[in-house]
């Protein structure tokens, strides 16, 4: 193979950065470069299997022809190339607000039938879940399962991934407000600054209160971490004056998804034989599970021998980690993340508690806010934090339209007393990382089964998705 142009490398770093794909892969032909994803898909029998679709070309000088893209923005893709070479930057807008009904029309496409918002379900809770299990829930065959569930994964744009216990692993989340006072650095370098970061699970840009927003994941001991976010504010941006809101928070309902950065970080908590510990602890992370653990984040739904190969474990290795580690509470479960949703943007709403007396009258009306939105693709708010000072919550969630942040406010407003509703932000652009859009069965959080204990609704028969 010749030796890799500069401008070449530095254009796929920006393809698997812009993909959030951890499969993509650079392949040379007669002195070209073309670009490839692979897939794990499902064949007609219900076996996963890997598979690799073309992606487009890069030529020497660093520009992406991409497949199926037109004259025109292959030329803009090459204008950018030419910008940047000169010192510009080239800032583009994320998501587009729907103008023209013809726009609205193409929402249509990702309506899902209530056939798919059962696999959607199902999947969200278990992503392993066998083609037998979802053939018996659909009333299909599980051939014809198959089928459905590769054209779900191709429609919706479908991630699998591992959903941890952070706790259990020895880290607590923390969120982060930045504001910039003087100046504001340029969007490229705060991602390039920000994406090296291993502690740093998000950072998306932000319009309102604040210019930035960041999700970290550090040492439950609390010493640790303030040596961590000492580390973080010295070495970040610090020829920027800014000041930085920095507060532990819980994950009540949602998560957000842990880069694969960080199990660089987490090799740390990996237990290794020593004079004073000879023996592992039941609460012990081994090597293997590790390696697992790491594997089932880029993709959950692999086999478990694709992972023994992968990670040069021994035959079942893979299997047996992924069983002990549920059963110890490290993982939760192997879930989605739905990448093709219609939405304007993400919202941030802030609700302070300030009479605890009047919000617990109303607090089921809130439970029964977050539980009662799974009529769509997804649930209808990504991640929902608590915050402990000042006392109160943090949601984030998908808007369709500018106004319906407002709009939200004021119906969570006229249901909720005793508390607060604040309009921190819109998210205009996510830099780093990403949220996780998934259909979760309500059911299984702890809202609804407060709602539950305080004979706020009747229960519903539970599904049992771990014997999937």
């Amino acid at each position: 193979m010749r030796i890799l142009p500069k401008a070449v490398k530095e254009q796929f770093e920006e393809i698997k950065l812009e993909n959030k794909a951890r499969h993509i892969y650079l392949k040379e032909l007669s002195g070209r470069f073309y670009v490839y994803n692979m897939e794990y898909l499902a064949d007609e029998t219900g076996r996963k299997v890997r598979r690799s679709y073309y992606m487009g070309r890069i030529t020497d000088e660093g520009i992406f022809l991409r497949k199926g893209v037109s004259g025109d923005e292959n030329k803009l893709e090459a204008a950018k190339v030419l910008i940047k070479k000169y010192g510009g930057s080239v800032i583009m807008p994320e998501f587009r607000k729907p103008e023209e009904p013809v726009k609205a029309e193409k929402e249509i496409v990702f309506e899902p039938s209530e056939e798919e918002k059962m696999m959607l379900t199902i999947l969200s809770m278990n992503g392993r879940a066998r083609f037998n299990s979802i053939a018996k829930a659909l009333g299909i065959t599980p051939q014809g399962t198959a089928r459905k569930i590769r054209k779900l994964e191709k429609k919706y744009g479908i991630d699998y991934l591992a959903q941890m216990n952070m706790n259990r692993l020895g880290f607590f989340g923390h969120i982060a407000f930045i504001k910039f006072h003087d100046k504001m650095p340029s969007v490229e370098y705060i991602k390039r600054t920000f994406e090296n970061q291993p502690l740093i699970q998000l950072c998306a840009l932000i319009e309102g209160q604040y210019d930035l927003m960041l999700y970290l994941l550090l040492e439950a001991d609390s010493a640790k971490a303030r040596e961590q976010v000492e580390e973080l504010r010295e070495g970040l941006l610090p020829e920027y004056l800014a000041t930085w809101h920095i507060k532990p928070v819980a994950e009540v309902y949602g998560f957000i998804p842990v880069r694969d950065l960080f199990f660089d970080v987490l090799s740390k908590k990996v237990w290794r034989r020593t004079l004073e510990n000879p023996r592992p602890k039941e609460d012990s992370l081994l090597q293997r599970e590790f390696l697992s653990l790491r594997s089932f984040n880029s993709g959950g739904n692999k086999q478990f021998q694709d992972i023994d190969k992968e990670c040069s474990l021994t035959k079942g290795a893979a299997r047996y980690s992924y069983y002990k580690m549920l059963e110890k509470g490290m993982l939760e479960r192997i879930t989605i993340n739905i990448r093709n949703i219609t939405f304007s943007y993400n919202g941030i709403i802030f609700m302070e508690r300030e009479d605890n007396r009047k919000f617990g009258k109303t607090r089921n009306q809130l439970r029964l806010d977050i539980t009662g939105g799974n009529k769509n693709i997804a649930n209808s708010y990504s991640v929902i934090f608590d915050v402990m000072d000042p006392d109160g919550v943090i949601f984030i969630a998908p808007f369709k339209k500018d106004e319906a942040i407002e709009s939200k406010i004021d119906d969570l407003k006229s249901k909720i007393e005793g508390a607060t509703f604040s309009r921190i932000g819109i998210i205009t652009t996510t830099l780093v990382g990403t949220f996780c859009n998934r259909r979760f069965d309500n059911q299984y959080t702890i809202q609804y089964q407060n709602l539950v204990k305080a004979r706020a609704v009747e229960p519903k028969p539970y599904i049992d998705y771990t014997k999937m």
